[in-house]
């Protein structure tokens, strides 16, 4: 099953389709990885490596929106936005953890609260 913004990518002339799913290829095995990765030094690596392709991925699709816009163009930009967004809620979700300890002692409240 391809993904909504690779099937979009048809809407594109045939270099520029052809660029977006190699990008599109590229950012997303960086994501693979990074949900494979259980090391915190890895997962820092890839989460900067992350970056390129996803500025690549941004810069080519606004750059043609911002020349030329029209509906295709717009629902291409959302698409790849809807693409892109995963990784700030991920990343956002790993920072607002709840620490062990602190969920440790929250299961010890209950105990420590009846007489």
């Amino acid at each position: 099953m391809r993904l909504a913004p690779n099937i979009r990518a048809d809407l594109l002339p045939a270099a520029q389709a052809e660029l977006m799913r190699q990008l599109l290829g590229k950012y997303l095995a960086q994501r693979e990885l990074f949900y494979r990765a259980r090391d915190a030094n890895r997962l820092e690596q890839i989460n900067a490596s992350t970056t390129a392709p996803q500025n690549s991925l941004w810069s080519a699709v606004t750059g043609p929106a911002m020349a030329q816009p029209t509906l295709v163009a717009a629902l291409f930009v959302s698409g790849m936005n809807d693409v892109l967004n995963p990784q700030g809620y991920t990343q956002a979700a790993w920072w607002d953890r709840v620490p062990a300890g602190a969920r440790l002692l929250m299961g010890f409240m209950p105990l420590s609260a009846t007489s």
